[in-house]
């Protein structure tokens, strides 16, 4: 369930912050580096 919340969240990060598949990569994984999106799987 993880990676699909993680790909739905990149998918919304495209279409509406207006990024591409690329850009919107790099933002999820700035967000995991500045600990603002922490995946939580059990």
């Amino acid at each position: 369930m993880a990676k699909d919340v993680d790909a739905a969240l990149r998918k919304i990060v495209q279409e509406h912050g207006g990024k591409g598949i690329y850009e919107a990569n790099e933002y999820v994984e700035k967000l995991k580096s500045d600990k603002r999106y922490k995946r939580d799987v059990y």
